[in-house]
């Protein structure tokens, strides 16, 4: 083994262990390593050459099983007494790309996240999100929106966890394609879920002036006059999202006038956003909201719920000390209505008190 271990390495590159190349003979050298040397690397093992295995595939069996959770533990075990945490992750960044292995770049990506969250070292880190971006601007390619990628998993679950606002750098101009791709055009797109969390962390952490932004490229996007009517409905529900008013109050309308709610699942339809307090969006908020309370139970229960939802969410948008009697003014109609009506209106009454007090309650 003296002899011939040093030979699998010589003149070799990280992509000659991609995947499972090497597993017929990694596994049992490892099981030595691990279990006759106590963990101690032979001294004609280098650190150059060991750090190579990290394009490897999980030589005790378990990187052959479908899982999105595969990381470097295995290799962490073995070497970490020889090659740092902030080595692995230099290298892993400077390589990974050359890989052609899904697993084996999914395993090296795990360990550049979990690396990431524990602050270690402040530049890796900056690389490590740029590198991050990067491959996030990529899922937008057309040529990689019907690629099956594991990798596009961890990628996924990292923008629906962040907080930080990288908008610009993930969308330096946004246009119509990229709220469509969310949206599965057909059973080959397999990836339109990740990009869906993408555009709804665009949604979350944008802030108004980026979101102003994003609503006029949008609607200067010369695409725009090519849509299908489907099409149309997810580029209104996603201004809408963004808080555009023009889409807000034309989506409500046709609420009111019966429209169903087939709202797309990328943007819930539970909340609109919100630019700025408006009393015409108070108005429009408070007239959905009777009109989703005075829904009859039968076969308008869930109707009802949603709407209720996204009118109650509204006028806490918009409501404020200063228009906050609008609200009070025509909840008091439309209680005293119910009441000559010989009808309940307990909840209109708590629902107006708790209004009264979100609205006070702000700066």
């Amino acid at each position: 083994m003296k002899n011939e271990i040093p030979e699998k390495f010589k003149n070799k590159k990280i992509n000659d262990f991609d995947g499972m190349k090497s597993t017929h003979w990694l596994s049992p050298f490892l099981y030595y390593i691990k279990y006759l040397m106590d963990n101690k690397i032979p001294e004609y093992v280098s650190k150059d050459d060991a750090i190579k295995l990290i394009a490897c595939g999980n030589p005790y069996g378990e990187h052959a099983m479908m899982s999105y959770s595969v990381n470097l533990a295995w290799f962490e075990d073995l070497f970490i007494n020889m090659i740092s945490q902030s080595e692995i992750v230099q290298y892993g960044l400077e390589n990974i790309d050359m890989l052609q292995n899904s697993l084996s770049r999914l395993q090296i990506f795990n360990y550049l996240l979990e690396y990431y969250e524990k602050i270690i070292n402040k530049d890796l880190n900056t690389n490590i999100k740029n590198y991050i971006i990067k491959k996030t601007r990529e899922m937008f390619f057309e040529e990689n929106r019907t690629v099956s990628s594991s990798e596009y998993s961890p990628f996924s679950n990292f923008w629906s966890k962040c907080e930080e606002n990288h908008v610009d750098d993930i969308f330096p101009h946004f246009n119509i394609d990229i709220v469509l791709s969310a949206i599965r055009i057909n059973d080959k797109d397999i990836n339109y879920q990740y990009r869906k969390t993408i555009i709804e962390y665009c949604i979350h952490v944008s802030t108004e002036l980026q979101k102003r932004r994003i609503i006029n490229e949008i609607k200067t996007d010369s695409s725009n006059m090519g849509l299908t009517l489907d099409q149309s409905f997810v580029v209104n529900h996603f201004l809408a999202s963004m808080g555009d008013e023009e889409n807000i109050l034309s989506i409500i309308d046709g609420y009111l006038n019966g429209d169903a709610i087939n709202t797309p699942d990328i943007f819930t339809i539970y909340k609109f956003g919100c630019l700025h307090k408006t009393e015409i969006l108070l108005n429009k908020y408070i007239e959905l909201l009777f009109y989703s309370t005075n829904l009859p139970d039968n076969n308008h229960y869930i109707r009802r719920e949603k709407l209720f939802s996204l009118a109650r969410n509204g006028i806490e948008q918009n409501i404020s000390i200063e228009n906050f009697a609008i609200f009070h003014d025509k909840a008091k109609v439309h209680i005293s209505d119910l009441q000559k009506e010989n009808k309940y209106t307990d909840f209109y009454e708590d629902f107006l008190l708790e209004m009264e007090q979100h609205a006070y309650s702000q700066k």
